[in-house]
């Protein structure tokens, strides 16, 4: 899912905590306007050399300006969100769509690890005309497994519909 946050540049200050569930930087707006080579900040107008790049990073749990800003202001950080669990033990942003999907991807995964442990006790014995066979149940499990995640990454598509990629407004900077 995509949130956006808003980060209160300190002058002096490079560095910056993210929220909480932060998966991916989308956009973080500028104060540059490209066009005028001027910050436009809430003290005012700034000139800045033609050469002036901001850089944005994130390192750790930390978003990053370079060089260090040189003004205070608001800005907005767009960015791709996972799900947290609260203090209640709630997932508070996640609809029961998207739980749907989590379940299919829980299902292929234990399905899996049954596999793993049936491969260690796989076992064929035969008395007489009489034979029983655990041999074949971790492929099997298997196949469940890769139907499941198959099911999963059909349901995440669906869910997420087509991906592209836009320009950004002047001023913005996208991952």
């Amino acid at each position: 899912m995509q949130k956006v946050a808003t980060i209160n540049v300190v002058s002096g200050t490079a560095g910056y905590a993210l929220p909480d569930g932060f998966s991916k930087l989308l956009r973080f707006t500028g104060a540059l306007n490209p066009q005028t080579g001027v910050l436009n900040t809430a003290a005012g107008l700034i000139p800045v050399d033609a050469s002036f790049k901001e850089r944005v990073m994130v390192q750790g749990a930390q978003l990053v300006i370079y060089p260090t800003p040189a003004y205070t202001m608001a800005r907005d950080l767009w960015y791709a969100a996972a799900y947290v669990l609260d203090v209640t033990n709630v997932y508070a942003d996640m609809t029961d769509e998207a739980a749907a999907i989590v379940m299919l991807k829980a299902q292929a995964l234990a399905l899996m690890l049954q596999a793993h442990q049936a491969a260690k006790e796989g076992w064929l014995y035969s008395i007489g005309d009489e034979s029983v066979s655990k041999v074949s149940l971790p492929e099997n499990l298997r196949n469940a497994s890769k139907f499941a995640d198959a099911q999963y990454l059909e349901a995440v598509r669906t869910y997420i519909g087509q991906i592209g990629l836009r320009g950004d407004a002047p001023g913005t900077f996208s991952a």
